[in-house]
């Protein structure tokens, strides 16, 4: 199992003193801020976001919430507060830990070392359940390399944990060379002795000490290598990056699943008649009929809902792109490469974080339609897909 603390690079301090108290706990940690993308996730693996008010300014924001929402869909995400900085959309309604308050921050990661275990339990949980979509997914998305948005750039340096690790490797190579030395040493003081005529006791003293000198450098170097390989058995390999096909890239709808409607509690008196003239087309019809308290208790049957859709809408509005479950919807739509058609209700300009689902998609704009005919429109539309 391997620990995921995400971060922006300014937050740097607190994702150190995170990743040493977990250490310490015996945990496996990587520390990553999308400099180098994210690696893939196992599915013992847990992701932690520190977010502050620099992550809402940091280069790599778009996949930092991508890594999140990721988690949060298997019920593998740790969100932590560094600071008053606003959640984006889509994380906002999530159980957050406080670690504001920098001088008590100790406290702080003690709760994320318990949500981590909670967060292993709910994912052994996910797995169990029949028909759970922690199963094999062919379209699971990848976060292992950068993603085509990203622009080119000189390799940037390594994030903390990896310098650790590659600072293992060189402590490897120090031990190979220190022992390599001692015999040569130990050679040399032999052929010195005898060449001056030091009687062969002395010299066999010498030789003693240099030879447990030497084993000693053995035992260093085997130990060394036994911590890492268990470091290592803790934490699963991770498979193979996955390319990850564009948004128009989307497979199929479901035979025979219901359309997943996707929309903000507001545009209630808007929606509602529009489901009823789809149901009306005998077509299945899946939305929440009840108000969404907290976005990941839900996160398993929205899930399971829009990986068997055969479409899904997004009825498209100023309040839905407001909206933290309308925006993790059009996520898993997304990463499940269901159909998507976003549904505009009014004017609203999507945001950057929408607009990159909506890039290559046709919308539907119910906005142009009289209201009293939009159920109408709707219904005919989509008879049409």
């Amino acid at each position: 199992m391997t620990v995921f603390i995400a971060y922006a690079p300014e937050d740097a301090p607190a994702a150190e003193a995170l990743e040493v108290f977990l250490e310490r706990r015996g945990m496996f940690v990587e520390a990553e801020t999308g400099e180098r993308g994210f690696r893939h996730m196992q599915r013992a693996d847990v992701a932690v976001m520190l977010w502050s008010n620099k992550s809402l300014f940091a280069l790599h924001r778009m996949q930092m919430e991508r890594r999140a929402l990721d988690a949060w869909a298997d019920g593998r995400l740790v969100l932590v507060q560094l600071d008053h900085g606003v959640l984006p959309v889509g994380l906002r309604d999530l159980r957050v830990i406080d670690a504001k308050f920098e001088p008590q921050r100790d406290i702080a990661w003690a709760a994320v070392v318990k949500s981590i275990q909670d967060a292993m339990e709910t994912a052994r949980r996910i797995e169990s359940e029949p028909g759970s979509h922690a199963e094999a997914d062919p379209h699971a998305p990848d976060l292992g390399q950068d993603n085509e948005r990203a622009s080119p750039r000189e390799v940037p340096s390594a994030p903390p944990a990896q310098r650790r690790r590659k600072q293992s490797a060189s402590e490897t190579s120090m031990w190979r060379w220190l022992f390599t030395g001692v015999v040569v040493l130990g050679a040399a003081l032999g052929a010195a002795s005898f060449l001056a005529g030091v009687s062969w006791m002395l010299w066999a003293v010498v030789a003693g000490v240099v030879a447990l000198a030497a084993l000693a450098a053995v035992a260093a170097v085997a130990a060394n290598q036994a911590r890492r390989d268990q470091n290592r058995a803790r934490s699963p390999q991770s498979s193979p990056p996955q390319a990850q096909p564009a948004p128009s890239q989307a497979a199929p709808g479901a035979p025979g699943g219901a359309v997943f409607v996707s929309y903000a509690r507001a545009d209630s008196a808007q929606v509602l008649p529009a489901v009823a003239a789809i149901k009306a087309q005998g077509r299945g019809v899946w939305l929440d009929t009840e108000a969404i308290q907290a976005g990941d208790g839900w996160a398993g049957e929205i899930v399971r809902a829009i990986r068997t859709a055969s479409r899904v809408l997004i009825m498209c509005s100023s309040d839905a792109f407001e909206s933290d479950h309308v925006k993790r919807e059009v996520y898993l739509a997304d990463r499940y490469h269901r159909p998507m058609t976003p549904v505009f209700l009014d004017n609203a300009t999507p945001p950057e974080d929408f607009e990159y689902f909506f890039a290559t998609v046709q919308p539907l704009r119910l906005n142009d339609t009289p209201e009293a005919d939009r159920p109408q429109a709707l219904a005919q539309a989509l008879a049409a897909l």
